[in-house]
């Protein structure tokens, strides 16, 4: 049986959980998450063209909805690493102690370690630390 097509939603989680069709684009979300040479990012879509499904979700990524990931290109690089409206500062010191920049560390290039807070409710990133590793 063919999967519906719906046109009339822009709520990630509604299409994952009514098996609706999904075109897999979380792999571009991982390049762009990680990017550490950018801080800001413009994106610029046409009308109806699927920003407000992104943004729906990247919201479920940071909010550490697993479940709606399952089988998706993301599934892969999903790690415990979110903070979600706690401060940026935990969310750095957390990045220390569990010591997520170590596979890194054998291409001879600087690192900044990043703790970013995702506040839930105006799904906003209020807050970033930065430090250089050592």
């Amino acid at each position: 049986m063919l999967k519906p097509i719906t046109i009339d939603t822009s709520d990630h989680i509604e299409l994952r959980r009514n098996g609706c069709v999904y075109v897999d684009k979380t792999a571009y979300f991982h390049r762009l998450a990680t990017r550490l040479d950018a801080s800001r990012f413009f994106i610029a879509r046409p009308r109806r063209f699927g920003k407000s499904l992104m943004m729906k979700t990247f919201k479920a990524l940071f909010e550490g909805r697993r479940e709606l990931f399952d089988g998706l290109a993301m599934t892969g690089h999903l790690q415990d690493r979110l903070k979600v409206d706690e401060s940026a500062i935990a969310a750095l010191e957390q990045v220390m102690a569990k010591c997520y920049d170590l596979p890194y560390r054998a291409r001879n290039l600087p690192i900044w370690i990043v703790g970013l807070n995702f506040d839930r409710k105006s799904c906003q990133l209020p807050d970033a630390q930065a430090k250089k590793a050592e």
